[in-house]
């Protein structure tokens, strides 16, 4: 559940900061470095990342504003020991476990790096491993008791965020930018699968 809260957020924000880009800037095509900004004078690409971000530096940004809001809340009820890096795991975490190769690809992560993750967490009393009863050769990572406490917290901490987004644009607002945003992601990442 946190992955698709995730996943709305940060389409919530990107969809915001595109249209408000959009509605304020009309960009020209941009060379490394060097574009053309508002009235066709020259930008660098630090001004461009001001007043013109593209999609890598609006998911970056709503990346760690989400990650900010979710783990500071977090600590505060009593799961300090989670860094930001755990929610490649934490966000695609099932209540009746997940093979860490599912984990890896719907979270876009090195199946290596998940692993490192798995043990972190492991370590920390949010997951455990157990054999997959639908493939004795695989492993699913599980919640423990602590995993699952801190599944039910991110989830409600996510969906404040979520309510608190689709109360300042309206829900049907909210409802397209999740659409749109949603088709962007998944198009981007069929083009990124098909460049490997």
């Amino acid at each position: 559940m946190l992955g698709k809260y995730v996943l709305v957020q940060y389409v919530l924000v990107q969809y915001v900061l595109v249209q408000y880009v959009l509605v304020q800037y009309v960009p020209g095509p941009f060379v490394a470095g060097e574009g053309r900004g508002r009235g066709g004078r020259n930008v660098s690409r630090k001004e461009r990342n001001v007043a013109e971000p593209d999609l890598g530096t609006l998911s970056s940004r709503l990346l760690s504003a989400v990650e900010g809001e979710l783990f500071a809340r977090l600590h505060e009820l009593g799961f300090g020991d989670l860094k930001p890096r755990h929610g490649a795991v934490l966000a695609y975490l099932e209540g009746a476990g997940i093979r860490a190769t599912d984990v890896a690809r719907r979270s876009g992560v090195h199946k290596q790096v998940i692993g490192t993750l798995i043990d972190e967490l492991t370590d920390l009393g949010y997951v455990e491993r157990q054999n997959d009863p639908a493939d004795r050769r695989a492993k699913l990572v599980c919640p423990t008791e602590r995993g699952r406490a801190q599944m039910a917290a991110a989830d409600e901490i996510m969906a404040g965020m979520q309510a608190r987004h689709e109360r300042r644009l309206g829900r049907d607002v909210y409802a397209e930018f999740k659409r749109v945003f949603a088709d962007v992601v998944d198009h981007q990442r069929r083009a990124a699968d098909a460049r490997q």
